[in-house]
């Protein structure tokens, strides 16, 4: 993977978080040497086992790499024969402990794709209980470190006992008046007494030290010479037993060095893995399918480096119908922000970490992805911003094949508008030509025209309130944005008869093109307003519904449509321009595509495009009886509004629940089974709360947690 899209996607600011998350120094060393890999098995294994630690902190809590250090010094030192330091070899001993700590932490856990990293471990339990029965956690050696050094230690004691017996005689004896004071000091490892200056030729013995003043000498009485003669030999005896006790626990683990090296290289790996988790835990991140088609399909995809609190969750498809997807709408109103989304979750799923997306997202191992964004203005070169681009646009062009992802802000920019709209349609035609999965913001309406026209290319738009002049971030796919250059001039108060001047000025084409967009605009909001009010009349109507039960009144009869049970399994059935209805979800609509070799076409529903299942479409019989009563109404709408899943991330629990039973009412009266509970995985508190809730609740019959792929922890499976 090219260094310079890293930066330009932050991907080493997602590092250093997750170096925040690692416990050891060769841990940290490994995140930061994390890079994305460009084949797909490595990928798969790295999120299994990213995966897998997830699920160990679920099930057994988390677990600590503290102990595991950089040994490369002390292994080159030991393979030379060196004697290692006290300090050194307690190093070794705790890393050797962690070791035996990891191995019995990862026997409670089960068979996974880490098991082999834990049982790799040598704790080395015979050489590592030598070193602490001879070292003392402060360094020192122990007296049962062996028998030599114990009877020294002896002898020591005892001697020490006959010089301070000496000497307390001497400080208490007619020679106290000789001294400077009462006491007993060392000078060089020999005892002495503070003698006074006028009675040096007194007392009989070695001087040994001055002050500084003169006027007192430090002497050791001839009376202990012979005693502190004999420490002194005893003090190299043990000096020379306590380097012996080293250098032979140092040679023992000399025969070792190669389980201590796998020692740390395995112990690092775990630490990488569980610093994966600790950080898809924190984002709430799930593990992405990775797919061996070229294919992106991200859904409620976040930005890893934005607040996930108010964060614009977006879905993604690239690869699948369209290669190409242009995306239009007004400046700071979220395109930039989509790219590096898609760039950056790309990048850390290569690396073997999960992404801030709902479950089942989608994502292809790509060999290269690249990426135009940013200011890439170069005083030190005397180039441009639009020469910047250009430049590395024109490397992008030399090394990008079909198995790259390219991403491009602004393509055409900075130089003459037409020129610049002309040479940014050529260049992605050459990218849709060659079949390079490529996103591109514009505001160059000739690419949105581009965009509608050419198959294989599909626009889509970031969503702009014109009533605030504030973008909702909201990725809307299907249709081309506005620049809302106008509206924004207007509200920001340039004069009326200056923007008419203005809108004179476009050509015949353009105000065309914007007159449809902005219909198409308007069309979509006025869809959501209508869908707004059902929600609100739906609302009204469980109220409604608690107030009679209350009452004890009888719910009304209902007259249950049935509907065609002939489903469309032919391809020759699902004809353009065919009348059908998707199951369960009640969608109607009008076949736009024939089914692909996977049973996958298009319909239309008012001016949505839906992708459906072949085995999902029955045929929308024009003789349907109606529903009748109060009762059917609600149903039908619940069916036509409820989805299929509920996301309560975020939320406490109190809230959680409220939501979780009014939406359990709603699938209860849509007739809508299996649904998903997506509660994200966290620490697991809100997973509780939602499966005691679902325990309790007469309406659902069972549930299970999500299966690979589809949210695994994060969600729960709920059949009504």
């Amino acid at each position: 993977m090219n260094s310079k899209v890293l930066k330009t996607l932050e991907y080493d600011k997602v590092i250093d978080r997750l170096c925040k998350h690692a416990d050891s120094d060769p841990g940290k060393a490994l995140c930061r040497e994390l890079l994305p890999m460009d084949e797909r098995l490595p990928v798969e294994r790295a999120q299994k086992e990213t995966a897998d630690a997830v699920n160990r902190i679920f099930n057994q809590g988390n677990v600590s790499f503290a102990g595991c250090v950089d040994l490369k010094e002390i292994t080159a030192r030991l393979r030379a024969e060196a004697s290692l330091s006290s300090a050194e070899l307690l190093t070794v001993s705790e890393m050797l402990e962690r070791a035996m700590t990891l191995r019995e932490w990862s026997r409670n856990a089960g068979e996974d794709s880490l098991t082999p990293y834990f049982e790799g471990l040598w704790p080395l339990k015979e050489i590592r209980l030598d070193i602490r029965r001879c070292i003392d956690p402060d360094g020192g050696i122990r007296d049962e470190a062996s028998d030599t050094l114990r009877s020294i230690r002896r002898e020591l004691k005892a001697a020490y006992e006959k010089v301070r017996n000496a000497l307390n005689r001497f400080i208490t004896g007619r020679e106290r008046e000789y001294l400077m004071e009462p006491v007993i000091t060392q000078r060089g490892m020999r005892y002495c007494v503070p003698v006074k200056s006028e009675y040096k030729s007194r007392v009989p013995g070695m001087v040994h030290d001055q002050s500084a003043s003169g006027s007192t000498f430090f002497i050791e009485p001839a009376s202990v010479v012979d005693i502190n003669n004999e420490i002194s030999v005893l003090k190299i005896k043990e000096q020379d037993e306590e380097e012996r006790i080293l250098m032979d626990l140092s040679y023992r683990l000399s025969d070792h060095t190669a389980e201590l090296a796998a020692d740390q290289e395995l112990m690092a790996k775990l630490d990488l893995s569980f610093a994966k988790a600790r950080l898809a835990l924190e984002e709430n991140a799930m593990r992405p399918v990775i797919t061996g088609e070229r294919v992106i399909r991200l859904k409620r995809a976040r930005h890893p480096l934005l607040d996930p609190q108010t964060a614009v969750p977006i879905d993604v498809t690239l690869g699948d119908e369209w290669d190409m997807l242009i995306i239009t709408g007004p400046n700071t109103g979220g395109k930039t922000v989509s790219l590096k989304t898609v760039g950056v979750l790309t990048l850390m799923a290569q690396a073997g970490m999960h992404i801030p997306a709902s479950g089942g997202s989608e994502l292809f191992v790509f060999k290269e992805v690249y990426a135009d964004i940013g200011d890439e203005q170069s005083i030190d070169q005397n180039l441009s911003t639009f020469s910047g681009h250009m430049r590395n646009i024109v490397e992008i062009l030399k090394t990008s094949d079909i198995d790259s992802l390219c991403l491009f802000d602004e393509p055409g920019a900075g130089t003459d508008p037409e020129e610049g709209a002309a040479l940014a349609m050529a260049l992605l035609d050459n990218f849709h030509l060659r079949r390079v999965r490529t996103m591109a913001t514009t505001h160059f309406s000739e690419l949105k025209l581009y965009a509608l026209k050419t198959k294989g290319i599909m626009n889509a738009s970031c969503e702009f309130d014109e009533t605030t002049l504030s973008p909702t971030y909201r990725l809307l796919t299907g249709v081309p944005g506005k620049s809302n250059a106008f509206a924004i001039s207007g509200r920001l108060g340039l004069p009326d008869y200056i923007l008419r001047e203005a809108v004179k000025k476009m050509d015949d084409d353009e105000k065309s093109f914007e007159t449809v967009v902005s219909e198409l605009e308007s069309v979509r909001k006025e869809l959501e307003k209508e869908r707004e009010e059902i929600a609100r009349e739906r609302a009204e109507l469980e109220k409604e519904k608690g107030e009679k039960k209350k009452r004890g009144k009888a719910e009304e009869k209902e007259t249950v449509i049935k509907e065609p049970s002939h489903k469309l399994m032919k391809p020759e059935e699902a004809i353009p321009g065919t009348q059908v209805k998707a199951v369960p979800s009640n969608m109607r609509g009008v076949v736009v595509t024939s089914p692909d070799k996977r049973g996958r076409l298009t319909i239309r529903c008012g001016l949505i495009d839906v992708e459906v299942e072949l085995k999902d479409l029955v045929p929308d019989r024009p003789d349907r009886k109606q529903k009748r009563g109060r009762v059917s109404s609600i149903r039908r709408d619940k069916a036509l509004n409820t989805s299929s899943e509920i996301n309560l991330t975020g939320m406490n629990s109190d809230d959680a629940i409220a939501a979780l039973s009014k939406y359990i009412d709603d699938c209860v009266l849509a007739n809508m089974s299996p649904v998903r509970v997506i509660h994200g995985k966290g620490n697991g508190i809100l997973r509780k709360a939602v499966r005691e809730h679902l325990k309790k609740n007469k309406s659902v019959k069972s549930f299970s947690e999500a299966g690979y792929g589809e949210g695994d922890a994060g969600v729960t499976v709920v059949r009504i």
